[in-house]
């Protein structure tokens, strides 16, 4: 041992003479890399460099490079190892500084073109650097080195920003916790800007806080298409959730992620019974769920949209019709990533459709089908007797006196009497018959498949006997008749024509002959006399 590592390790040679390794010297440890290297270069003979930081007077350390040589006998036997050390902290030093001041080239270079406003701040909140390229463009006042962030001035109007941005800024030097806030800060161009501002603290090698960095980002461009897409949203969402239609978002598994004021009255279901759920999982739906969740699957599995009726059956109400639409909604590559529904109440309409059309082929007095109904009828039936090779009749039927009654006790009773033999010959017929009120007191009646003339004999008959029946009117009763003319296809006539034609010459011969009977159609009614 060379006095000068006894100078620096401050222990006496003659002491140190004979002791084990380091560790006899300094049971505390503080050498125990050096301990550990020495052992191995003994075991192995190879060379070993190790650094040990070696305490000075007066305080502080010094780093040493010690370099362990093993040294052998004349036959190669270890006998010693020989320990050279070189003092090399300032070379480290220098090592360092040159790191140093390169990862604040890079750090200047990254910072000087960035877009972003970027501010270092010593411990004592004083710029440290700024880049000023950003800055000149995104503020009006320059942080310069040496000032404190207190002293710039961003105006009385945005006096709260600065306290704010000042008070996260000391926050993060004294606690090391990196915040983020929002501030309006003046603008070269505009009153004043939305920034976000990120602070982090920035540590030394002893993870001791030096001071923050300051990253900012004009913002207002991005917070005024948020607050653009935010009033849109409430838009649409208010539209949605204030019409009268049905809407529905199911997510790509069929469960709903969104639905309508709308669809939860016309449900009578609570939100959270429905949200997150598929139609087949609510049972309030009754066995139609199932059948609109494969509506809702289909889409999703082919892409394409579907339209179609739907009957809505719930406990909130009476039955409703809609006529609804699943139509696909796709992701930003095109993939079908969910189905939007939406349903239109179609109840009344249909409602309004069922009376136009029974306005339009009903006798509003009897509900007998009228004279376009029947036209409708005879056309139809004719063609498929024809096609059946069947026969097929038509009756003309007339009241007896009919106008006498009306006249005497008044249009009302007159309207009685005629709903009432509308009864009794819907009741005369088989249920594939059609009974229908021409005008006045005038009825058809439409066999469409008759096996014989003698089925047509026992129909026309059984009417004739029901309309003999009496009938009260006004509190007395009348006892009325009804004369009959028939007409068959295709022994008497082959369009529907002739038979309304040859019927109604048989009904004007059954008149003749005394009313209250029925006259078949014959060659000789139509041969003039």
């Amino acid at each position: 041992m060379n006095t000068r590592i006894a100078e620096l390790l401050r222990v006496d040679r003659r002491t140190a003479i004979g002791r084990k390794g380091a560790v006899g010297l300094f049971p505390d440890g503080r050498f125990e890399a050096f301990d550990r290297a020495l052992k191995q270069v003994v075991d192995e003979g190879r060379t070993i460099e190790v650094e040990l930081s070696m305490p000075m007077e007066g305080g502080g350390h010094h780093l040493h490079l010690v370099r362990l040589i093993a040294e052998n006998d004349a036959v190669g036997r270890r006998r010693g190892v020989l320990a050279i050390g070189r003092d090399i902290t300032e070379e480290r030093r220098a090592e360092e500084s040159l790191r140093a001041r390169e990862r604040e080239r890079e750090f200047r270079s990254l910072a000087e073109n960035a877009p972003d406003n970027v501010v270092r701040y010593g411990k004592d909140c004083r710029v440290i650097f700024a880049n000023r390229a950003a800055l000149t463009q995104n503020v009006p006042v320059i942080p310069h080195k040496g000032v404190p962030s207190q002293s710039f001035d961003w105006g009385e109007a945005l006096k709260e920003d600065k306290r704010r941005y000042t008070a996260a800024l000391e926050r993060v030097i004294d606690t090391g916790i990196a915040e983020t806030v929002e501030v309006l800060v003046p603008s070269p161009e505009y009153d004043q800007r939305t920034h976000e501002i990120k602070i982090a603290a920035e540590r030394d090698d002893n993870d001791q806080i030096t001071g923050a960095i300051v990253f900012g980002r004009d913002v207002t461009e991005r917070k005024r298409m948020e607050a653009l897409l935010m009033s849109r949203e409430r838009e649409i969402r208010s539209l949605a959730e204030n019409v009268p239609d049905l809407i529905i978002r199911f997510d790509r598994y069929g469960r709903r992620t969104y639905f309508n004021t709308a669809y939860l009255r016309a449900t009578g279901c609570a939100a959270e019974d429905l949200l997150g759920k598929t139609l087949g999982e609510v049972a309030r739906l009754t066995g139609k769920g199932r059948e609109y969740e494969a509506h809702v699957r289909e889409v999703l599995d082919t892409g394409r949209e579907l339209s179609l009726q739907l009957l809505l059956t719930t406990d909130a109400g009476p039955d409703r019709h809609f006529h609804a639409r699943y139509c696909p909604e796709r992701d930003t590559e095109g993939q079908v990533a969910g189905v939007l529904f939406v349903a239109r109440d179609m109840t009344e309409v249909y409602e309004y459709q069922a009376k136009i059309h029974s306005l339009a082929y009903f006798d509003t007095l009897t509900s007998l089908p009228n004279r376009l109904h029947f036209n409708e009828r005879i056309a139809s039936d004719l063609a498929r007797a024809r096609q059946g090779r069947y026969s097929m009749s038509v009756l003309i039927l007339d009241l007896d006196r009919f106008k006498t009654i009306n006249d005497t006790l008044g249009h009302l009773a007159g309207d009685q009497l005629l709903c009432e033999v509308a009864r009794r010959l819907t009741g005369c017929v088989r249920p594939t018959d059609c009974v229908a009120r021409l005008g006045g007191d005038e009825f058809t009646i439409v066999l469409p498949r008759v096996n014989d003339m003698s089925e047509v004999a026992s129909i026309a008959n059984r009417i004739l006997a029901a309309i003999s029946e009496p009938v009260l009117l006004e509190g007395q009763e009348f006892v009325t008749s009804m004369s009959i003319g028939v007409a068959t296809y295709p022994s008497d006539a082959v369009t529907e024509n002739e038979l309304i034609r040859f019927a109604d010459a048989a009904l004007y011969c059954a008149k003749s002959a005394g009313r209250n009977n029925v006259q078949f159609h014959t060659q000789e009614l139509m041969t003039p006399q």
